[in-house]
C-alpha cells in the first residue's frame, strides 16, 4: 500500500507540474509513458495479491472490533463515505482511468499529430500492464487453488502429489454410468439425475 501510495503521489505531481508549466499539456502523453514504463511495477503486484488481500478483508469483516473500527473511519468526512473494498480497488482503477485518458486523447487527435504518436506507444504501456495485472492475477488464483487441492487430497506414496508448478487448464464434474443399448432415453434422464459426480483436475502434468 505504502508503495503504490508513493507512485501514486509522484505520478499526480508531476502531472500537476506539468500542467501549471503548460496548460495545453500537449507532452502529457509523453509524461505517462514514462511513469507507466518505468514506475507503475507496484500496480502489477498489487493486483496480483488482491484476491489474497479481499478474502483476508472477509475475515477480518467477521470480528465485531475491527468492523466496528472501519465503520466509525468510513464514516469520517475524509472517506467521502466510501467503503474500504472501494479504496482497495483504486489502484487498479487507476490503471484504467489512465488507459481511458490515452484513448481520449488518440480520439481527439489526427494521425499525423506527434501527440497521435506519443499517445499510442503510452497506450502499448498501459494495455500490457493490464494484461500482465489479469495473468498475474490468474496466476495466484491457480496457485492457491492448488495449494487446496494439494491439502484435500490423500496422494497415494507412488502417486506425485500436486506442485505450485502445476497449472490446472480443466476443472470440472462428471457422472459415469453403464447403460444398456436399448435403454429408453427417458430411464436414461432419470437415472442421471441421481448418479454421483466426481470432480476432475487436468493440469499440463496431471489428471485428477
Amino acid at each position: 500500500i505504502m508503495e503504490i501510495h508513493a507512485t501514486s503521489e509522484k505520478f499526480l505531481n508531476d502531472l500537476e507540474n506539468y500542467w501549471i508549466s503548460d496548460p495545453m499539456l500537449r507532452r502529457l502523453p509523453h509524461i505517462i509513458y514514462e511513469h507507466g514504463e518505468n514506475n507503475f511495477s507496484p500496480y502489477i503486484t498489487y493486483v496480483k495479491n488482491q484476491p489474497f488481500q479481499l478474502k483476508a478483508l472477509e475475515k477480518l469483516q467477521t470480528k465485531p472490533a475491527f468492523t466496528e473500527a472501519i465503520r466509525r473511519i468510513q464514516s469520517k468526512p475524509e472517506c467521502g463515505h466510501m467503503l474500504l473494498s472501494s479504496f482497495l480497488l483504486m489502484p487498479f482503477q487507476r490503471v484504467t482511468r489512465v488507459r481511458l485518458l490515452l484513448l481520449a486523447t488518440l480520439g481527439n487527435c489526427t494521425q499525423d499529430d506527434p501527440l497521435y504518436k506519443e499517445a499510442l506507444v503510452a497506450l502499448a504501456v498501459f494495455d500490457k500492464m493490464l494484461e500482465d495485472c489479469q495473468s498475474q492475477s490468474l496466476m495466484m488464483s491457480q496457485k492457491e487453488r492448488i495449494a487446496h487441492l494439494s491439502n484435500i487430497l490423500d496422494f497415494r506414496p507412488h502417486v506425485k502429489t500436486v506442485s505450485f508448478g502445476d497449472k490446472i487448464l480443466k476443472e470440472g464434474q462428471l457422472r459415469v454410468q453403464e447403460i444398456g443399448r436399448n435403454a429408453s432415453p427417458v430411464f436414461k434422464k432419470t437415472l442421471f439425475k441421481g448418479l454421483p459426480t466426481a470432480s476432475l483436475f487436468l493440469s499440463q502434468n496431471f489428471l485428477l
